[in-house]
């Protein structure tokens, strides 16, 4: 009854269609007019349909050319009536699908056209890189206008020689866990067989797109599945790590989280190896010369990790940072409780980074009538982000690189106080800066008031660097007087400013720090 010419359209994704007859027309979707069926993910299993019909129907009547159906990912068998039944489209494509009679009764064609190809459609294609497997049954000839990458499988084939049908609730796929991955039941999963017309014969690991029926990654094996269901194998995935911060430059990669392990057609998924001596989960092919080392379950820091760290000539951390260009390379294999271990080899690509030290705001007391206050802001800094690596950055430090703090100059006073100056104990290049002629002090530092018995807080602001000359951010020294705020006037103000003077005569000092 719909206007043949009417716009529709649907989208399904992730959906099983399993058992549904018709004695006329489809036997679970039927589309008409000018409308796009788009079906992706998703399992059509053991549904009847009438003889001129199938599972999914398109019925255009006299409005040719207007309809589109885009199968991906759709895994189609043991219908009873046809797989597809069109008329009249536009076109249909078809990407990574399993379209196949086998040899169930009734389903002698995968594809059905009333018409004549050349009258009932104008396009049918399989783009190329589309990996379809179908029955070569001959069915729809059109379909093989643009065969791309697909798999033709012989007529005759049995449908347990290629998938393996998944019928629960069972223990593998109890009733309870609907909520999935492996809660979904009734589906195929591929069959690890030789020469499988499905597994592993699809689009390159990691250019699929999207997830699975059972909303799994499709990165399983050596290349993705072709059907609704990618097949868990025990799959070893490239990864990438920085260190981590107060971890005394490490780094820490959690290489199983994007690795998986494979499962059993009865029993369902196995887990990763135990990850003991005897049964590591991660086996590593190249160490990058004892720089990456994978920890079993019973180290007390990092179980089940792979911590990675520069060393020196005689094997012990030296806490040296890489380059984007030159990062630390480690490569491993990962073993499940099958135990099997993956044929995919997995590249880790680690940066250590050296971490900005802390400038942290101080406040000092100078007294009036004393023209000057000599402090270190140094003493509340740190680089702790690099832990023992990073340099303690005072005077009596008693960890970190070493630096000759005779040529050291790591305060960078990035704006200079309005009612003073700042001098250092020396002054010298600010590390990291040959090209770049900037100034930096020594500790201590001299703040001198341009005169001594102004009552007004003066402020300056500075960076510090670390030794490998890396600047923090900006923190601010706020050096105050102990005279009363002239804008507060009154006759205890005079007491106060006295006070302050006699105090300053005396050379009492403050500190404060924020």
């Amino acid at each position: 009854g719909l206007n043949p010419y009417a716009q529709h359209s649907l989208s399904v994704t992730r959906t099983l269609f399993r058992g549904n007859s018709a004695l006329v027309g489809a036997g679970a979707m039927e589309m008409c007019g000018n409308s796009s069926l788009s079906l992706s993910a998703s399992t059509l299993s053991a549904n009847t349909s009438g003889s001129a019909s199938g599972a999914v129907a398109y019925v255009q009547g006299s409005a040719v050319g207007l309809g589109t159906v885009n199968f991906s990912y759709v895994t189609a068998a043991e219908q009873v009536g046809h797989v597809l039944a069109l008329s009249g489209l536009s076109g249909i494509t078809l990407t990574g699908s399993l379209l196949a009679a086998f040899d169930t009764t009734g389903a002698t064609e995968i594809c059905f056209n009333p018409n004549s190809p050349a009258v009932g459609f104008q396009t049918m294609s399989s783009p190329t890189g589309s990996f379809n497997a179908f029955t070569d049954d001959g069915s729809c000839n059109s379909l093989m206008l643009n065969p791309g990458n697909n798999v033709l499988i012989p007529v005759g084939t049995t449908l347990q020689s290629v998938v393996v049908p998944i019928r629960g609730p069972a223990d593998y796929y109890p009733a309870s866990s609907t909520g999935a991955p492996f809660g979904l039941t009734d589906y195929y999963l591929p069959k690890v067989v030789a020469g499988s017309p499905v597994l592993d014969v699809g689009q390159n690991i990691g250019s699929c797109g999207g997830n699975d029926q059972r909303n799994l990654d499709r990165r399983s094996g050596t290349a993705c599945d072709i059907g609704a269901v990618e097949r868990l194998q025990v799959t070893a995935r490239d990864d990438a790590g920085e260190s981590v911060v107060d971890t005394d430059r490490l780094a820490i990669v959690d290489v199983l989280a994007n690795d998986s392990y494979g499962e059993d057609d009865i029993n369902g998924p196995y887990m990763f190896a135990a990850n003991t001596a005897a049964n590591p989960a991660v086996v590593l092919l190249d160490d990058a010369g004892g720089r990456c080392s994978w920890k079993l379950s019973d180290d007390p820091l990092y179980p089940g990790k792979l911590v990675v760290q520069n060393l020196d000539s005689n094997g012990l951390p030296n806490g040296a940072v890489t380059t984007d260009a030159s990062p630390i390379i480690c490569t491993y294999q990962v073993t499940d409780s099958k135990p099997e271990t993956s044929t995919t080899t997995a590249t880790v690509k680690v940066q250590i980074r050296n971490q900005a030290p802390n400038a942290l705001n101080d406040s000092v007391l100078r007294p009036v009538g004393q023209s000057e206050v000599v402090f270190n802001p140094l003493d509340n800094d740190n680089d702790k982000g690099d832990g023992k690596f990073g340099l303690v950055l005072n005077a009596d430090k008693t960890y970190g690189p070493a630096v000759d703090w005779a040529t050291f100059y790591p305060i960078e006073i990035v704006q200079q106080p309005s009612l003073g100056k700042v001098f250092g104990s020396s002054s010298g290049l600010c590390p990291g800066s040959s090209t770049d002629p900037r100034i930096c002090l020594n500790p201590p530092l001299r703040y001198v008031a341009d005169n001594n018995l102004s009552p007004f807080s003066d402020t300056f602001t500075y960076h510090v660097f670390d030794a490998d000359g890396q600047a923090s951010g900006a923190a601010t020294v706020t050096v105050y007087t102990d005279a009363p705020d002239p804008d507060h006037g009154g006759g205890a103000g005079s007491l106060d400013w006295l006070t302050g003077a006699a105090l300053g005569l005396l050379g009492l000092r403050r500190v404060r720090r924020l």
